[in-house]
């Protein structure tokens, strides 16, 4: 029956790839059935191929070794390699386009890797300069047959990559060379068209020119990414850039359209607009915490991700800060005309919780506060703007059971230099850290110096801010306590 299907293929296709796929096959059709691996590829032959190999990995009782072996003139350790094994391959999709139909596909290869030699039962590949580029011998089964060579990417990027999962959302088109380029292939538009109707994000020679970038993308043990706010959108993308180039300092392949791209984001996830931000109005800020943390989820969704960080107000660097908490990567920016690091948590989030044993940049007046006191009022005063006025009026007129006031300043009279962030922040952590009581926070600090106390702190300190609200010239409390904001990163 099988011999009659494949010799009137065109009108028995149907019928023989239903049997396949759903395996309804009987034992004595598998001297048949095996042949089809050795016939030769067409629009028919080639996806019996790829649906017989996947009947065969996944269903073991239509594995005879001895009769594959005679019909593929391979050894059982071969056979073992290729179907056995073939349990853990992996799908990698790329766009075929058709001159004839003058349309794009979609196609998938499945990958096995670590076999002895190279193979594949489609010949109308050449897989050995790809063994080259990559130094690693594989086998590899195509969905449907083509013509060209934009396939090869494909094959490079599933090889490459460590993390499979990453692959699922993406396509590949390109060719490679056996030095490792990334060479340029035709259709791209026509190609991007079938990839966006799958839903997924195709990946071409105009995003990665060599495998060391493309191995950047998908391998690399530090992935950074962006979350910028500001109180309005002017020059927006202008600010996008300033970050991206900062990084590339660090990161030379990184820029933000592959950022996107590989990691299935949208520009809009790097950013957060703040126009107003009502300090009192309870529900408000707690909405906006609540897209914070929304983009934050996106964000760390990203493997191995580095959050550079850069926020508009002080306030809100406390309140974002103990969202984050102190187990992620950062690195914390300052805006002086420009992007800069501020505080660099990249390697080691937990640098920003380290106590310090003496106390060389902070000073204090008044911090001797009476043991029975339940609670105490600390102003910082280490920012330009000094609030040791206004904040002691506040406490007179609305904390008349604050009775110890803390001022803490600085020996830069409010002009903080940026390699003296870190320091700061660890002296200001480690004093609060000291107070046992209830603490009203007064502050006039630099943004990234609120950010990282707020990480460092996060929710275990009962801790009330007041925010400065400088169109009326006063303090008004934040009706949102830091130890309220809890972590879940």
């Amino acid at each position: 029956m099988i011999k009659q299907f494949l010799n009137d293929l065109e009108r028995f296709y149907p019928v023989l790839e239903n049997l396949i796929k759903d395996g309804n096959i009987k034992k004595e059709w598998l001297t048949d059935l095996y042949e089809i691996f050795n016939m030769e590829d067409n629009e028919y032959i080639t996806p019996l191929k790829f649906n017989l190999y996947n009947l065969l990995i996944h269903n073991p009782q239509f594995l005879d070794y001895d009769l594959l072996s005679q019909k593929l003139n391979l050894t059982e350790d071969e056979i073992y390699e290729i179907f056995v094994k073939g349990k853990q391959a992996f799908e990698v999709y790329f766009p075929v386009y058709d001159l004839e139909e003058r349309e794009s596909k979609l196609y998938k290869v499945l990958i096995v890797e670590e076999t002895s030699k190279t193979y594949t039962f489609n010949r109308f590949v050449d897989l050995q300069h790809l063994k080259s580029a990559v130094n690693k011998d594989f086998f590899v089964i195509f969905s449907n047959y083509f013509t060209g060579e934009s396939y090869q990417l494909s094959i490079v990027a599933g090889l490459i990559a460590k993390n499979k999962s990453l692959l699922q959302n993406l396509a590949f088109t390109g060719k490679v060379s056996s030095s490792g380029k990334i060479l340029p292939v035709n259709h791209i538009q026509e190609k991007e068209k079938a990839v966006q109707e799958n839903k997924k994000t195709l990946i071409t020679p105009d995003d990665i020119s060599t495998l060391q970038e493309l191995d950047f993308w998908l391998n690399s043990p530090e992935m950074p990414v962006i979350l910028l706010n500001r109180n309005t959108d002017n020059n927006l993308k202008e600010s996008l850039q300033q970050i991206e180039a900062l990084i590339k300092q660090d990161y030379p392949y990184f820029n933000i359209k592959n950022l996107l791209k590989f990691y299935n984001l949208l520009e809009e996830d790097l950013y957060i607009i703040t126009p107003s931000v009502d300090f009192s109005n309870r529900e408000d800020l707690l909405n906006l915490l609540k897209q914070f943390e929304e983009k934050l989820e996106k964000l760390f969704s990203v493997k191995n991700a580095i959050l550079y960080l850069s926020l508009s107000i002080a306030s809100l660097g406390f309140l974002v800060g103990s969202l984050i908490g102190s187990r992620k990567k950062a690195v914390i920016l300052h805006y002086q005309g420009g992007y800069y690091k501020a505080i660099d948590m990249s390697k080691d989030p937990r640098v920003i919780k380290q106590n310090v044993s003496e106390y060389k940049i902070i000073q204090f007046q008044d911090c001797n506060n009476d043991k029975e006191d339940k609670e105490v009022a600390l102003i910082l005063n280490v920012a330009s703007h000094n609030p040791v006025s206004s904040s002691k009026s506040y406490i007179e007129k609305n904390l008349p059971q604050v009775k110890s006031i803390c001022v803490i300043s600085t020996n830069y009279m409010g002009n903080v230099p940026l390699e003296e962030f870190l320091t700061l922040s660890r002296e200001l952590y480690t004093y609060i850290n000291t107070i046992k009581e209830k603490i009203h926070l007064f502050y006039s600090i630099p943004v990234p110096i609120s950010i990282s106390l707020g990480m460092a702190i996060a929710h275990f300190k009962d801790i009330t801010l007041y925010h400065y609200d400088s169109k009326k010239s006063e303090y008004i409390k934040i009706p949102v306590n830091l130890n309220e904001v809890i972590s879940k990163f």
